[in-house]
Order: structure tokens, then C-alpha cells, then sequence
């Protein structure tokens, strides 16, 4: 409850086929209806746990990376990314740094 007072989340899904073709290639699409269940069910996990939670967004295999999609969480408040299973050097940066990235 302690991260949704004082950490507003916005835990956002994104595909990455551009990011990791080989992957995507050889895996299925995630659904629409997929998208929105693991969102909800990042969004209950982090409410539960709140910063300590953040670890598991972190880790490539991992719960948060499936088919051709992942979640990362941005950590509004602040204003920079709290946690990124494939880019870790993403990590602590202000969201403003990341205008123009490449995935």
C-alpha cells in the first residue's frame, strides 16, 4: 500500500519483436486479453509488495517476460524508470533521458 501513496506506478507492457527478433520469431504473440491479465496481475503484485517487488520486473526469464512481450515500471513519482527486464541501464534514469531510445 506504502508504493501506491508514495510511488505512483504506471506499469506499462510493451512488445519487444523489433528489440529481440530471434525471440519473437520463435515464440507466439501475446493476446489483447493476455496483455491486460498480466498487467493487472503486475499492478496486484506490486501493490502487495511494493519496492521490494520491483526485483522480479528486472529479471529476463522471469515472470514479467513472456511470449513476444514484458513489463517494465515506471515509477512516475520520480520520474524515471524503476525497473526494466531488458535494459538495465534504464534503470534510475529520468524518464526525460529516454526520449528518442531505440527498443
Amino acid at each position: 500500500m506504502q508504493l501506491a501513496k508514495n510511488l505512483v506506478v504506471l506499469v506499462v507492457v510493451t512488445c519487444f519483436v523489433c528489440a529481440l527478433p530471434q525471440f519473437a520469431l520463435a515464440q507466439d504473440k501475446a493476446t489483447p486479453p493476455e496483455l491486460v491479465s498480466k498487467v493487472r496481475e503486475a499492478a496486484s503484485v506490486l501493490s502487495k509488495s511494493g519496492e521490494p517487488g520491483l526485483a522480479d520486473f528486472d529479471k529476463k526469464p522471469g515472470p514479467w517476460v513472456w511470449k513476444d512481450s514484458y513489463i517494465f515500471v515506471l515509477d512516475c513519482t520520480k520520474g524515471m524508470m524503476a525497473a526494466h527486464p531488458m535494459k538495465a541501464e534504464l534503470i534510475g534514469k529520468p524518464l526525460t533521458a529516454l526520449k528518442g531510445q531505440q527498443r
